[in-house]
């Protein structure tokens, strides 16, 4: 297999000039590292060739102000694109291979599938001034495919900022060229959130000492955090849209004739309530404590409507994390021996859809929008970000009883990608995945064609303790949903 790029077209794929980048209050509380996410497709051709046309720029600065003039960085092409062909003594599966094995956890490895810009690795939250790759691609070609390895930097772009990034890149490689009108809705959205978030902040009276979802309580020792196996597993869509019609009886006959809970809810349940039964069986939790559903809800669709982020794409970090709470023998009763009912799975999607409103709930969301703002501004010495951040670990508590979940079904699996040489010459993707960083209580429902509604299968990314997965994957417990085994 040879892949051939145009030399005279490179610096179209990825410009070497900065852009002015403002940066907002969520940004800053974002993880600082890379989120690796990466396009499968199938490509039994023998060459690829770059189009004509730009890209969106891949080199920032941020500064103060937006209307900032930029300054060009002159950097070499190949730190934050290349490309590479492995064959099977360089990675272990064909294309097809990877595919029929559910492209598990383990196929998914940094060093060789994504271009980890160094020597910011691990960089510090973005300060103003500084220089920074919001975004590299290394393009891997393997025997039968290819793959598109994108690291997004964090700090300055979500989950749903990646798509809208992927629906760009491909806007240019298609067109040619992308106008800089995004760059300017961008920056105009940037600001007028900035304005909202430091009104928010000062009219807004909040101690977030009293909020639920913080945890300030300083514990004697810092807890010891175990290794974590992490696998994919698989459920078909029909199973759960037959529980989702059923679940819905339960909630009804409970909280009245118009509740209702969603299909991504309920999935959620399926995983919170047998990864809590695991960790009852082993006896390290007991009924009586507390187990939550952390959940990352973008909140675009949920701001005032005058900020306009339900009208325009916006790449940046806007999401807060809605917390759903029990204790753990409500949750999964108390006879482990038997499985567990549609009720409790029904109650469990309730709790889940409960929390999603009440983060909803504008009140609510400016009081966590305040507590941000004050936390990130360096003039404010009553509250920091690393404390808050702390306080959020600890409520979630995902090492122990808790899921922290990133629900990430609409992000990246219906991109229309035009790619010379793939499998039809366009189209999208046969699978997306993320590089997965494997601490114990993490949970990504990975992108699927269709979305929600759509009918292939859910996937799930899960990270716990060896014996909790051993439990997980049992007949009787999750391993009696699996499409195929977790892998």
């Amino acid at each position: 297999m040879e892949a051939v790029w145009n030399e005279a077209k490179r610096q179209a794929w990825i410009s070497s000039l900065t852009e002015v980048m403002p940066l907002a209050p969520l940004d800053h509380t974002a993880p600082q590292n890379y989120v690796m996410k990466c396009w499968g497709f199938s490509f039994p051709g023998q060459i690829l060739h770059s189009k004509d046309g730009g890209a969106p720029r891949c080199v920032y600065k941020t500064v103060k102000a937006c209307n900032d003039t930029p300054v060009r960085l002159d950097i070499p092409w190949s730190e934050v694109f290349v490309s590479q062909v492995l064959d099977s003594s360089e990675f272990l599966w064909t294309f097809q291979e990877l595919s029929a094995q559910g492209v598990p956890a383990s196929s998914m490895i940094k060093d060789t599938l994504w271009l980890i810009p160094d020597p910011i690795m691990r960089p510090s939250h973005p300060s103003y001034g500084t220089v920074f790759y919001p975004v590299t691609l290394k393009a891997t070609f393997i025997p039968g495919g290819l793959i598109l390895g994108f690291a997004f930097y964090h700090g300055i772009m979500d989950g749903t900022g990646t798509v809208e990034f992927a629906k760009l890149f491909n806007d240019a490689n298609r067109k040619g060229d992308i106008s800089n009108n995004e760059a300017v809705t961008f920056h105009k959205m940037t600001e007028r959130f900035n304005r909202f978030a430091a009104e928010t902040a000062k009219s807004t009276p909040v101690n977030p000492r009293s909020m639920h979802g913080y945890d300030f309580t300083i514990p004697p020792s810092q807890p010891v955090i175990p290794e974590a196996i992490a696998k994919i597993f698989s459920i078909s869509s029909s199973r759960i849209t037959a529980l989702h019609s059923e679940a819905p009886t339960h909630v009804r006959a409970t909280h009245g004739s118009g509740a209702f809970i969603t299909p991504t809810a309920v999935l959620s349940a399926l995983f919170w309530l047998h990864i809590t039964r695991a960790r009852l069986h082993a006896r390290r939790i007991l009924p009586s404590g507390t187990t939550r559903f952390a959940n990352a809800v973008s909140i675009r669709n949920r701001l005032p409507a005058e900020l306009g982020f339900t009208d325009q794409p916006y790449m940046g970090n806007m999401w807060l994390r809605a917390l759903a709470s029990s204790t753990v023998g409500d949750l999964v009763g108390a006879d482990l021996s038997r499985p567990a009912t549609t009720a409790q799975l029904a109650a469990a999607a309730w709790l889940i859809c409960q929390s999603v409103r009440a983060l909803s709930d504008p009140a609510t969301m400016r009081q966590h929008i305040a507590i941000a703002t004050r936390a990130t501004d360096p003039a404010d010495e009553t509250l920091t970000w690393p404390e808050v951040d702390a306080a959020i670990r600890r409520s979630i508590a995902r090492h122990c009883t808790g899921v922290d979940a990133t629900v990430g079904v609409e992000l990246g699996a219906d991109v229309e990608f035009d790619i010379p040489g793939v499998q039809g010459g366009k189209g999208k993707a046969a699978w997306v995945r993320r590089a997965y960083v494997a601490f114990v209580g993490a949970m990504m429902v990975l992108p699927k064609v269709g979305g929600a509604k759509g009918e292939a299968d859910w996937e799930v990314y899960i990270a716990l303790r060896g014996e909790d997965m051993e439990v997980l994957e049992r007949d009787g417990e999750l391993g009696g949903w699996l499409a195929r085994p977790a892998a």
